[in-house]
């Protein structure tokens, strides 16, 4: 079952998104590994899992309307 949310004539708002959601995850990775070596050294100065929450959120998107 797929949900149509935005017109197809609308590619180049699911291209921005493929790429939000590609560069959101990747620094999350990184900054979770960052994190993970060096406890508290990314944690102490912001919240990575905001990076997750774009990830997660621009990839239901991108799913959504494939």
């Amino acid at each position: 079952m797929k949900f149509k949310l935005f017109k197809k004539e609308s590619s180049h708002f699911l291209e921005l998104i493929k790429i939000i959601f590609r560069f959101s995850l990747l620094i999350f990775i990184i900054l979770f590994i960052i994190d993970y070596v060096l406890p508290g050294f990314v944690t102490n100065w912001f919240n990575p899992i905001w990076f997750l929450i774009i990830a997660i959120l621009s990839g239901i998107i991108t799913i959504i309307n494939d």
